[in-house]
């Protein structure tokens, strides 16, 4: 996702800004760095619009390996507990 795609959809920076609850002003930064948009802003970009607008692959990887990180922290923390109860 890039922010042309992003400027098609809404049309102005203003609209974007707008349904993210962000200020226009960062949206204009995302053109000035050259059309990238941050990892969270794309992930909530392509909730709001159900799809129609796509988070970048590494975007995805990244959204992936995180919620790997979170089960095996909650698989230690359930074998943690259960070793407890045990004893």
């Amino acid at each position: 996702m890039n922010y042309d795609d992003v400027i098609a959809l809404y049309k102005t920076q203003a609209k974007i800004a707008q349904a993210l609850g962000i200020s226009q002003t960062t949206v204009s930064l995302w053109r000035v760095n050259g059309g990238r948009i941050p990892r969270f802003q794309q992930l909530r970009l392509a909730s709001l619009n159900r799809g129609v607008l796509k988070p970048d692959d590494d975007v995805l990887e990244l959204r992936a390996l995180r919620a790997q990180a979170r089960a095996r922290a909650r698989r230690r923390k359930q074998a943690a507990a259960a070793a407890v109860t045990s004893e």
